[in-house]
């Protein structure tokens, strides 16, 4: 019966492959166009198709070769499929025994009750260092991400990566989030919320693997309360899942080099290819995990699970195919039908950088990052989990509980893809490792009391119980310094655009620019402004115009227009008056000749 089915698919796909590209491109453009979303399939050019047209034609050679094998030598082929089967057969018979395994690792244990107490409280201190945060005004990047792709129709939504503003998976997730809860900017961030509490279990799951309770209990605490952490958990962008992944999948490696379990290897490729999914700079967390765990391999860690190193090859390789493969399929109505491959690798954001550019650019990104992630950080602080990651490294050997030190691997790893692909180093490539770097500053803070080998254990669970009570109180300190009423006050954008939408008259139109007009798509859409409002509007004549400046930015009322493709001349220029104010932002009307 298989072997009918593999014939029959091999014939199938092969007549389909030859039907279709013995074709003319004009022909076969005129098919792609029909399951196009925008009945345009713009990417498919020309050279695309004189690309892939020879790539077609030779796996209709191989589909033809296989069915013909299956043919002529019945008995043979019969033998490998059912071999194969019997081998797959096999592997899902270790499945519940290795899933046992796996959620025996994980799972809390009558020893560690009071600690997974203590995770919980963090969590529900996470969430109530961040409740307050998911109402803040929303930002100029997630609003555009809900305006341009969450509230487009699904074939657009994962179909378009003109620009890497879409973090597709995560653009899946806020539509989700929308159909079920409304679009508010609390639900469009719940996605990135959810991710943003889950990593500090997360945080805590590695920081154990890497040095045992203590410091992974001062390091999840400290996930809950990093502010750039808090921030990026209540930004509706794919960022902090892109954080979670990196987490999960580092934890799985150090679990993974230590069993040969399969259905960890299955959550290790669908980690992989979520986070691909959700942006593919996730090469880097990737990359460095597998690069961690060959060279756990060459220091012998792998051995007692594995054997020999070929036989960890082997899962390691098959982990990272079926993690491109899984990729691929995920992002095939990007290149079939929507925005093309070129969208994903040649886009102008990842354009390769001169080498002199590179190197100027990555000092400046070291700067920002290092400035980002101890925004709101009191200098203390920052010294002492600066000291706390050098002592973590210096002294890996003796505290950690890996062979690998993990920074040089992250490091090297890192350094070395950025010079082979000369991309500009953007910070928010590596702001992944931001938890983990609490969690080397945590194993280093109580190095010293590790390498005494005394009974220190209550003078330990004092520092970490009086870190993370001042961590706490400092927490709520900075909550209260952003909303002194311990409430989210309606921001600037939304007040001004609750004026228009009450002002406005059919006929009418708004101008507005870069870098406030997506906040004003978003809030004009929440009250209710109709897109022909906003959008194109130099394409029709307005009896009245609404031009919104920020004050201090060198913008004009006329520049306003001017950018929007509006002729000033048009419009009573002298006699146009300020109608609204709020803090920078500044309402003028125009009114037409």
């Amino acid at each position: 019966m298989v072997r009918k089915i593999l014939l029959f698919a091999t014939f199938g796909l092969s007549v389909f492959f030859m039907w279709f590209f013995e074709k003319s491109y004009f022909q076969a453009r005129k098919l792609m166009d029909q399951i196009s979303p925008n009945n345009s399939f713009e990417s498919f050019s020309i050279d695309v198709f004189e690309f892939i047209q020879p790539i077609g034609w030779g796996l209709t050679g191989i589909l033809i070769l296989s069915g013909l094998y299956l043919i002529f030598f019945k008995t043979r082929s019969q033998e490998s499929i059912t071999g194969c089967i019997a081998w797959l057969k096999k592997q899902f018979k270790r499945l519940p025994k290795d899933f046992a395994h796996l959620w025996d690792a994980y799972r809390p244990h009558k020893a560690g009750i009071l600690y997974l107490i203590a995770v919980l409280i963090i969590m529900l201190a996470a969430i109530l260092f961040r409740i307050l945060f998911l109402n803040y005004p929303m930002r100029y990047d997630e609003s555009y991400t809900v305006v341009v792709f969450a509230m487009r129709p699904w074939l657009n939504l994962i179909s378009d990566y003109s620009l890497p503003n879409n973090h597709i998976f995560h653009t899946v997730l806020v539509k989700i989030a929308m159909i079920l809860f409304g679009s508010a900017p609390r639900s469009v961030r719940m996605p990135a919320f959810i991710s943003g509490i889950l990593c500090v279990p997360a945080g805590y799951l590695l920081a154990r693997q890497l040095y045992g309770r203590k410091p992974a209990l001062m390091s999840a605490g400290l996930i809950a309360a990093l502010p750039m952490l808090i921030s990026y958990s209540t930004n509706a962008r794919g960022y902090s899942q892109y954080i979670l992944f990196s987490l999960v999948l580092f934890s799985l490696a150090i679990y993974l080099s230590k069993h040969a379990n399969l259905v960890g290897w299955g959550l290790f490729v669908l980690t992989g290819a979520a986070g691909f999914y959700t942006v593919p700079f996730m090469l880097f967390p990737f990359g460095a995990v597998c690069l961690w765990i060959l060279g756990s391999a060459l220091f012998g860690e792998t051995r007692q699970a594995y054997a020999g190193f070929g036989r960890l090859l082997k899962y390691l390789i098959s982990a990272g195919l079926m993690t491109g493969l899984l990729t691929m399929l995920v992002y095939l109505p990007v290149i079939l039908i929507g925005t093309g491959f070129n969208s994903l690798v040649g886009n102008p954001f990842v354009t390769p950088l001169s080498y002199s550019d590179l190197w100027v650019s990555m000092g400046e990104q070291i700067q920002s990052t290092w400035m980002n992630w101890n925004y709101d950080l009191p200098l203390a602080i920052q010294i002492v989990l600066a000291v706390g990651v050098c002592l973590s490294l210096l002294f890996h050997a003796r505290i950690s509980r890996v062979k690998v030190p993990l920074p040089i691997v992250l490091a090297t790893w890192i350094v070395g893809l950025l010079v082979l692909l000369r991309r500009n180093p953007l910070d928010r490539i590596w702001l992944f490792l931001m938890p983990f770097w609490l969690i080397w500053a945590c194993g280093g803070f109580l190095m010293p009391l590790n390498l005494l080998r005394l009974h220190l254990k209550r003078l330990q669970t004092g520092l970490v119980v009086g870190s993370l009570i001042i961590t706490a109180y400092w927490s709520f300190q900075r909550v209260h310094t952003y909303f002194p009423g311990w409430q989210a006050d309606p921001g600037k954008v939304e007040l001004a655009s609750e004026y228009l939408s009450q002002n406005l008259i059919p006929g009418d139109a708004i101008a507005v620019i870069f870098p406030y007009d997506a906040p004003y798509w978003y809030y004009l859409k929440q009250f209710g402004v109709k897109d022909e409002y906003m959008h194109q509007i130099n394409l029709e004549q307005h009896e009245r115009v609404f031009a919104v400046v920020t004050e201090g930015e060198h913008d004009s009322p006329v520049h306003v227009l001017q950018s929007q493709g509006l002729l000033p001349e048009d419009y009573q220029i002298d006699e146009a008056s300020m109608e609204y104010r709020i803090n920078d932002q500044e309402i003028y009307l125009f009114h037409h000749r």
